[in-house]
């Protein structure tokens, strides 16, 4: 299993649904042989520093990032919110995925999770992450369900410039309903 990363991990930072404990993933990891590890709360940083000093010292590639809400506020295509994933390669992403972050609770609703809107991704801000596509619930999700090239060529445009080779669409096997359907989709 040495060659196995897992990219998408919530802690109990995670506020909505978080259980993995800091400690006990990195055991686990340790334990798998796995060379690294990605930390992606939702919509948040807060156990950054402690997971990667921990990771470090156990020998494992920390990979920091995060779970975000998205919604689409410059292709016109959609209102509603979808997922996406950012991780960072480097210092300039982390500085750049805590401001985006930061940016996404200070204008959030007044009652609801903090929200990245697509036109705050911008080539700079972009630097230094990869984007996720967030699965079944990320923001080709809906395009790529209902059969509209125009749509998902319109939001992939968008995000590939941005992005550049550091955009991946994202598949999950972990048995959500309509997931077969998706990842039929995603992969025709």
């Amino acid at each position: 299993m040495g060659s196995f990363v897992h990219l998408n991990v919530h802690s109990e930072y995670s506020i909505y649904d978080g259980l993995v404990r800091l400690d006990a993933l990195i055991e686990a990891a340790k334990k798998d042989q796995m060379p690294a590890v990605a930390l992606t709360d939702r919509s948040n940083l807060f156990a950054a520093v402690k997971f990667y000093q921990a990771a470090v010292r156990a020998g494992i590639k920390p990979i920091l990032g995060a779970d975000c809400q998205l919604l689409d506020d410059v292709t016109g295509q959609d209102s509603s919110l979808s997922r996406m994933i950012l991780l960072c390669q480097n210092n300039q992403g982390y500085q750049n995925l805590a401001q985006l972050i930061t940016q996404s609770y200070i204008k959030r609703p007044q009652s609801g999770e903090p929200i990245v809107r697509l036109s705050e991704l911008t080539r700079e801000t972009a630097q230094g992450l990869l984007l996720l596509s967030g699965g079944q619930t990320g923001i080709f999700a809906h395009a790529l369900m209902h059969d509209d090239a125009a749509r998902l060529q319109t939001q992939y445009d968008y995000l590939a410039t941005r992005f550049d080779t550091r955009l991946y669409l994202e598949i999950h096997q972990v048995g959500f309903e309509g997931e077969d359907a998706y990842t039929d989709a995603a992969l025709h």
